[in-house]
């Protein structure tokens, strides 16, 4: 049972993801003709529902993981194969 029945998740698996090389990337832009500064920079990852960890929260199911990188200034996520329940 994947379910923690209180409304917290006890120590829960951290997820770090590689910090990327700054300095190469760096490098890279500024061998290309682009006005625009970069937004992000793609890190492969293989985070699945097995990674967080379920718990209830009034008559709510939470889905919640952790997730490190370091030196970043912000996290974004693209989910592939997301499947949620009607009116989630």
């Amino acid at each position: 049972n994947r379910i923690v029945n209180d409304n917290t998740v006890k120590n829960p698996k951290i997820i770090y993801i590689q910090k990327p090389d700054i300095q190469a990337i760096l490098k890279e832009d500024n061998k290309k003709d682009n006005p625009f500064d970069r937004f992000a920079i793609k890190m492969p990852t293989n985070i699945t529902e097995k990674d967080g960890k379920y718990f209830h929260l009034a008559n709510i199911l939470i889905w919640k993981i952790f997730i490190v990188s370091e030196g970043a200034t912000s996290l974004n996520f693209k989910f592939s194969n997301l499947k949620l329940p009607p009116k989630a």
